[in-house]
């Protein structure tokens, strides 16, 4: 039996060493790279964001020429909801000539109006008192929020309302988390037993039919790599996420996932976002949601085309009420409020987009005056304010009396 001689043992541990060591180097420089690319993504600009649209803010205050019609268009367009109990901003209640609403907090151009409570009373056309319903005590002036008109495209046709975390329901995380991905405060950006788990299933049928993804990989998804099921991707999905957690804190990761997670779409515009989503859903801010509208939205996020309310409202329905389960189970509600919510239906709004404008001649005005000032990439992506001085009042008004001129000569 012959032996290897001693220079070929060595020779073949040189190739060992030489290969062991060109290995390390390319996962190194692996590394490094989705390292670069993690932290220049993040500690930049993380999405184009176009820019909104709005018209003038309703100033109120005693004398003012409106009549309670005319606040309550303005409130309509608004979408602030008619309720017999005023309890929350976005709300109001009519009483004969008297209107009592609560205010939104709204960061003008040039001061920050905080959320109120305001009673206001008409007469003869006009605003003849206006207090504070707690207190009695005169206001001397009142500025609504304005009226979002629409807005300018971003080139990526991607839409969203970024919201800091501190502006988003409770609810919403612990209904996310709770869903998605119960372990999300405790993992370091992968959750290995719920990949086993997912793995396991997926061979058992055949097919994937159950996700171990995390919501830091889920975000890593969206964000950097491509939605194909190959083993690469998922190689680089999974450095990357912890990578992600080893730069950033739990609640900016979360935060950057409710901005960014995929809910929808409308022609060729991409709903991001959950605040995007309470407005193209519901038209109001998603702090004014209930808490089947929550669940509603928490259950788009594993399929919002085939959980889409409108075109499956049954399948949405049931959707809507497996998440508010989970939340029940999960200690989140009670018996009685989780009977409560299932019970209702699903209530979308049915009115027109606030993307698609109508007042078309004016956005074309708009944009010709803007792009004399601006680039136009800072107009579909820079996620610009731009306040206008377009009274819907008057424009409505004037319209009204324009095609009641035009049918008197038909």
């Amino acid at each position: 039996m012959s032996r290897k001689s001693p220079g070929k043992r060595l020779s073949w541990r040189r190739i060992g060493l030489a290969a062991a060591v060109f290995t390390s180097i390319v996962l190194v420089g692996w590394t490094v790279w989705l390292d670069y690319q993690v932290r220049e993504r993040f500690d930049g600009a993380l999405w184009a964001v176009p820019a909104k649209v709005y018209a003038r803010a309703l100033e109120l205050y005693v004398g003012a020429e409106l009549s309670l019609s005319d606040v309550q268009s303005e409130l309509a367009a608004m979408a602030y909801t008619a309720v017999r109990q005023v309890r929350q901003p976005g709300q109001y209640r009519r009483m004969g000539d008297v209107l009592e609403l609560y205010s939104r907090r709204f960061e003008h151009v040039d001061d920050d109006e905080p959320a109120q409570r305001v009673r206001i009373e008409f007469a003869q056309g006009l605003i003849s008192t206006m207090t504070d319903p707690d207190t009695g005590m005169p206001l001397p002036i009142v500025r609504l929020d304005p009226v979002q008109l629409g807005s300018l495209s971003a080139h990526n046709h991607q839409d969203r309302r970024l919201l800091p975390l501190a502006a988003v329901p409770n609810q919403m995380i612990d209904f996310l988390i709770a869903v998605e991905d119960r372990k999300f405060r405790q993992h370091a950006g992968i959750d290995l037993p719920a990949i086993a788990r997912a793995f396991a299933a997926n061979l058992r049928a055949g097919s994937i039919v159950q996700g171990g993804s995390t919501l830091t990989q889920q975000l890593v998804k969206n964000l950097f790599l491509s939605r194909k099921q190959t083993l690469w991707r998922k190689l680089n999905e999974a450095v990357m996420a912890l990578l992600v957690e080893v730069h950033y804190s739990k609640n900016l990761i979360l935060e950057a996932y409710l901005n960014e997670v995929y809910l929808g779409q409308e022609g060729r515009r991409a709903i991001h976002g959950v605040g995007l989503a309470a407005e193209h859903y519901f038209d109001r801010p998603l702090s004014e949601l209930s808490s089947h509208d929550i669940a509603l939205l928490v259950g788009m996020v594993k399929g919002p085309s085939y959980y889409h309310p409108r075109r499956s409202p049954q399948r949405a329905r049931e959707r809507r009420d497996q998440v508010l389960r989970i939340a029940f189970l999960q200690g989140l509600m009670d018996q009685s409020t989780y009977a409560h919510y299932v019970a209702l239906p699903i209530r979308l709004h049915e009115g027109e987009s606030k993307t698609a404008t109508t007042y078309p001649a004016f956005f074309d005005l708009l944009r010709k005056q803007l792009r004399r000032d601006y680039r136009e990439e800072d107009l579909a992506d820079g996620g610009l304010r731009i306040f206008t001085t377009l009274d819907p009042i008057l424009q409505h008004k004037a319209e009204h009396a324009l095609t009641t001129r035009v049918e008197k000569f038909r």
